[in-house]
C-alpha cells in the first residue's frame, strides 16, 4: 500500500494511515537515495516524506519516479533567505502527518538507523508504548581511507568509525510520535509536560545546550551518520552548502576533524543483501538516465557559484572563465578554463569533480600576464591559469561540477560549481528546478491557511459576530485567500513579487473572495503602519516578515478590544512579545510544530515600555546591568535594575527580551551579574538580546569573577572533585544546601573561569562580535592582564582598583569587551 497517493491535478497530498515514516530534506543526493530509502524499507520504514531544495542534479526525477511508483511523497521545498529551511519543512512534516502516522523520524540522507538488538525497526519500537520521543545516538564513520567515490554502497564502502565515546556522537535525531509533536528543531522535538522524552535505555533527554551534553547510548540503537564519505564527496557536498545555513560554506577542516576511522563497526552489513535486492526494485521504477554517445543533446549550463566569501583566506582571487552562464554545448564535452592565485601559497592543481569522483585534474602552470601586473608581489601570479576538458559520455542528465583548487599544502579551496542539464523535451523542465526564484513563480495556494487549529476556529466563530471588521495582515498567503472569504475589509502586506502575483491571481479566479487591499511592498513593510490612524483596525494578524516590529508597530494602529495575533509564537526571537503585551489578555493555541498566540488590547492601555520609549530619545544610550555604581551614574549610564526604578534605573529581569527595537544600545556593561543567572539563559535570551539590541560598532563590556583567582578560590566551599559549590564570602548570598549542595536564595549559579565564559559566548550570538580579553587567568593558571581603558566602562574589581590583588599583581575578574 504505497505511503501517499500523489495527485498533480489537484495539487494535494492524501495521507493514510503508516506505522513509521521517514521525513528528511535532501539537496542534490542522486547518487545515495536509492540506497538510502531501500535500506529504510528493509529495516521497517513503510513511508518517506522527503522535501527537494534547490536539487541541481537527478534528484528531483529520482524523486519524481518514485513518488509515482507510490513509495514516497515528494515535496519542492526551495530555499528562503534568512530562513532555516530544514526546521520549516520538519515543521510542515508535522501539519501533513499528523494523525495519519504513528512515528516519524527525522533524518539526513547521509543518516542510517540501524538496530542493534533488534531485527528491525519496528520490533525495536515495540518496546516504546509509552514514549513519546526516542533521542538515537550518532556513530560518525569517516572516510574508511577512500580519496574518491568508488563502486559499492555506501554501507560497504564505509566500515570504519569512531570510537562509541567520541564526542562528536552526543549528537543525536529523534524518533517522535508525531501527534504528540509540539515543537521541533533539527535534531529535537519538544512535548507536552509529562510526556517522555528519552535515550533508548530510557535515560531522559537533557535540555542542556547540545555542547554541554556528555551522553551516549549505542547499546540498543545508532544511527550511522556518513557524514564525510570519501574527499572527493565531502568537497562537492561542502560546495552545495547546507539546508539551515544556505548561505554558510563549511571550511575544509571540517572533514579532517570529522574523518574519524578509530574502529570498525560492521553491524550494519546484515542488512546489505536485502538492501542491494531493494535497490534492484527500486532502480527499475527510477530509471535512473546518463547521458549516452547515440542520444547525447545539447547540454545548457545554467549557473556558477562564487566562493569568494568564504575562501579569501586561502585565495586572492579566482574566475572560471568556460563554460559561460546560460551557454550550450552541442559536443561531448565541456572545457574548463580558468584562473586561480593563492593568498600566501601558490594553487599547484585544479580538480574537477561530480558525484565524489575526480573527472580531472590539470595543472596550474599556464601564463596569465594581466594576473602578474595586477599582483606583482607574487611570483607566482605570472602562471596562475589552467584549462582541460571533460567528457560528457556517461555523466547524469542534470548535476553539478564542482572546480576546486590544489595549493601547495595539499589543501583544496572550491572556486565554482557549474549547474548543468540536458536539453531534451523530457529534462526541460528542470529550467525551473535550478532557480528558486523561478520556482516562487510556481507556487500554489494552500487549501487552508497556516495557523494552528484553534486559532482557525476562533477566527471562523469571530467572522460570524464581526463581518465587517477591519483587518491587517502581514505576510499574504493562504490566509489571505481565507481570510477574504470571511471579511470584505482585509488589507494584506506582501513583499515578494511572485507571491504577490500567485495570491493576486488566485483571489481574481475565485469567485468566493472578497475584494482585497492587497499591497506589495518592499522589507522593511511595518512602516506601513503609519499610513493609519490611531485605533484604526479590529484584528491585525502576523505573519510574515520582521514580525516583531509589525507587532511592536500595530498596538498604535489597534482599536481597544482589537485582536492582535502573532503565529509562529513558540520561536524563540519572539518571546519579546509575551513581555511586550503581558497586560493583555493571552491567548496560546498550539498544534503539532505550530503555535498561534493572540492578545486582546485592553480598553486603556499605557505602554509598559513608556520609559524605554524616553531611553530611546537618548542620543547615546548606554545600559549597565544591575544597580549603577556612583562613577557610573556619574557617566550618564542608564542601570537596568532587577528591583529598582528611578530616574537613573529602569525595572526589567534580563533573563527577559529587551522591548527595544535591533540596533538601540551604544554600549552595555555588566560587572559580577551574570554569574547569578542560569547559563541556558544567558545563551537563549540575554546574551542574544545584548546582541540584537547592539549598534553595529557598539561594544558590551562583561566582568565576572575569576574562580581561579586564589582570593576567590579559596574561600569557597567545594565538592568532592575540587569544584566549587558555594561562595560564603559573598554577602547577601543565601543559605546552602547542605545535602544537595546548591545556593538555596540568591548567590552564584556557576562559578565562571575562562574557558566557561569562552564557551557561553560562543553559544550565543555573541561569538559574531570581535573579542578583546583583558584579564584572566587561562587553563594553565596563569595570569593575563592587559590593560584596560576605563573610559569604556569602570571595573571595580580589578588590579587597579582592588588593593586584595595588588601584591602579587594578578587578575580578580575575568574581563572582556565585544565589539559588534
Amino acid at each position: 500500500m504505497p505511503f501517499l497517493s500523489y495527485k498533480q491535478k489537484k495539487n494535494r497530498i492524501e495521507m493514510m494511515r503508516h506505522k513509521i515514516v521517514v521525513c528528511a530534506i535532501v539537496k542534490n543526493e542522486a547518487p545515495y537515495l536509492l540506497e538510502w530509502i531501500a535500506y529504510h524499507r528493509v529495516i521497517g520504514v513503510d513511508g518517506f516524506l522527503i522535501y527537494n531544495n534547490d536539487s541541481t542534479d537527478e534528484t528531483p526525477r529520482i524523486l519524481e519516479q518514485l513518488a509515482r511508483a507510490g513509495i514516497i511523497t515528494y515535496i519542492e521545498w526551495p530555499s528562503q533567505p534568512d530562513r532555516n529551511n530544514q526546521e520549516d519543512a520538519y515543521r510542515d512534516a508535522c501539519q501533513r502527518l499528523a494523525g495519519q502516522s504513528e512515528w516519524v523520524a527525522f533524518i539526513d540522507a547521509d543518516e542510517f538507523i540501524v538496530p542493534v538488538q533488534h531485527d528491525d525497526l519496528p520490533s525495536f519500537l515495540a518496546e516504546y508504548v509509552d514514549v513519546s520521543g526516542i533521542a538515537i545516538n550518532w556513530k560518525l564513520f569517516g572516510s574508511s581511507g577512500h580519496l574518491v567515490r568508488s563502486e559499492g554502497l555506501v554501507i560497504e564502502q564505509f566500515t570504519q568509525a569512531s570510537r562509541s565515546k567520541s564526542p562528536q556522537n552526543t549528537h543525536f535525531k529523534t524518533i517522535a510520535r508525531i501527534d504528540f509533536v509540539r515543537d521541533l528543531t533539527v535534531h529535537r522535538c519538544k512535548f507536552s509536560d509529562g510526556d517522555i522524552y528519552c535515550y533508548p535505555d530510557r535515560t531522559p533527554v537533557s535540555d542542556q545546550p547540545q555542547k554541554l551534553i556528555t551522553y551516549i547510548n549505542h547499546q540498543f540503537i545508532q544511527i550511522n551518520h556518513y557524514f564525510t564519505k570519501s574527499k572527493a564527496e565531502w568537497s562537492l557536498k561542502r560546495a552545495r552548502g547546507r539546508a539551515t545555513k544556505t548561505e554558510e560554506i563549511r571550511s575544509e577542516n571540517f572533514f579532517y576533524r570529522n574523518d574519524m576511522n578509530d574502529e570498525y563497526d560492521l553491524k550494519i552489513l546484515r542488512f546489505l543483501e536485502k538492501t542491494k535486492q531493494e535497490i534492484s526494485t527500486l532502480s527499475d521504477l527510477s530509471n535512473t538516465q546518463v547521458l549516452l554517445e547515440t542520444d547525447l543533446k545539447k547540454v545548457r549550463f545554467y549557473g556558477k557559484v562564487s566562493f569568494a566569501k568564504q575562501t579569501k583566506s586561502q585565495i586572492l582571487g579566482s574566475i572560471v572563465n568556460s563554460p559561460q552562464l546560460k551557454s550550450e554545448s552541442e559536443a561531448n564535452k565541456i572545457k574548463i578554463l580558468g584562473w586561480v592565485l593563492g593568498k600566501t601559497l601558490p594553487a599547484i592543481a585544479v580538480e574537477v569533480i561530480c558525484q565524489g569522483k575526480v573527472l580531472l585534474k590539470v595543472p596550474v602552470s599556464q601564463a596569465r600576464p594581466k594576473i602578474a601586473e595586477k599582483y606583482p608581489e607574487k611570483n607566482y601570479a605570472r602562471n596562475c591559469g589552467f584549462s582541460g576538458s571533460i567528457s560528457l559520455i556517461g555523466m547524469p542528465t542534470q548535476s553539478d561540477i564542482l572546480i576546486q583548487a590544489v595549493l601547495e599544502d595539499n589543501s583544496c579551496v572550491p572556486i565554482g560549481l557549474i549547474q548543468y542539464c540536458q536539453l531534451s523535451d523530457e529534462i526541460k523542465q528542470t529550467d525551473k528546478l535550478v532557480n528558486s526564484e523561478e520556482k516562487m513563480k510556481n507556487f500554489t495556494i494552500a487549501k487552508n491557511p497556516l495557523l494552528s487549529n484553534n486559532a482557525i476556529n476562533f477566527l471562523k466563530n469571530y467572522f460570524v459576530q464581526n463581518s465587517n471588521s477591519k483587518v491587517l495582515e502581514f505576510g499574504s498567503g493562504a490566509s489571505t485567500v481565507w481570510l477574504s472569504r470571511l471579511t470584505s475589509n482585509l488589507v494584506s502586506i506582501k513583499h515578494h513579487p511572485d507571491w504577490y502575483e500567485t495570491v493576486k491571481s488566485t483571489l481574481d479566479n475565485d469567485s468566493t473572495c472578497q475584494s482585497v487591499d492587497l499591497r506589495l511592498l518592499p522589507l522593511p513593510y511595518y512602516s506601513v503602519c503609519d499610513e493609519f490612524p490611531d485605533e484604526y483596525f479590529d484584528l491585525i494578524i502576523v505573519d510574515g516578515r520582521d514580525r516583531m516590529k509589525c507587532l511592536e508597530a500595530s498596538i498604535r494602529i489597534l482599536k481597544p478590544g482589537g485582536i492582535l495575533m502573532l503565529d509562529d509564537a513558540q520561536r524563540k526571537r519572539y518571546e519579546r512579545a509575551d513581555y511586550l503585551l503581558r497586560d493583555w489578555e493571552f491567548t496560546r493555541s498550539i498544534s503539532p510544530a505550530r503555535q498561534t498566540h493572540w492578545w486582546i488590547k485592553p480598553e486603556k492601555f499605557t505602554t509598559p515600555d513608556l520609559k524605554w520609549t524616553q531611553l530611546l530619545a537618548k542620543q547615546s544610550l548606554r545600559l549597565y546591568a544591575g544597580n549603577l555604581t556612583p562613577y557610573a551614574k556619574k557617566e550618564g549610564w542608564i542601570g537596568v535594575s532587577h528591583r529598582m526604578s528611578d530616574e537613573y534605573h529602569i525595572n526589567h529581569d534580563l533573563t527577559n527580551p529587551f522591548p527595544i527595537p535591533d540596533d538601540t544600545i551604544d554600549a552595555f556593561q555588566s560587572e559580577d551579574v551574570f554569574e547569578h543567572i542560569p547559563p541556558d539563559r544567558l545563551i537563549s535570551v540575554t546574551f542574544p538580546e545584548m546582541y540584537r539590541t547592539l549598534k553595529p560598532g557598539g561594544y558590551i563590556r562583561i566582568s565576572v569573577p575569576d574562580y581561579r583567582c586564589d582570593v576567590l578560590l579559596n574561600r569557597t566551599w567545594k565538592d568532592e572533585r575540587g569544584k566549587p559549590y558555594y561562595d560564603p564570602g559573598l554577602r547577601g548570598q543565601g543559605k546552602v544546601g547542605a545535602v544537595d549542595k546548591t545556593v538555596m536564595h540568591r548567590g552564584h549559579i556557576w562559578f565562571p573561569t575562562y574557558e566557561q565564559l569562552w564557551t557561553l559566548i560562543e553559544l550565543s550570538p555573541l561569538r559574531y562580535c570581535r573579542a578583546d580579553w583583558l584579564h584572566y587567568y587561562d587553563s594553565n593558571g596563569e595570569p593575563i592582564m592587559n590593560e584596560i581603558d576605563y573610559s569604556k566602562g569602570y571595573v571595580k574589581r580589578t588590579p587597579d582598583n582592588d588593593k586584595r590583588v595588588k601584591d602579587p599583581r594578578r587578575p580578580l575578574s575575568i574581563v572582556v569587551d565585544l565589539y559588534k
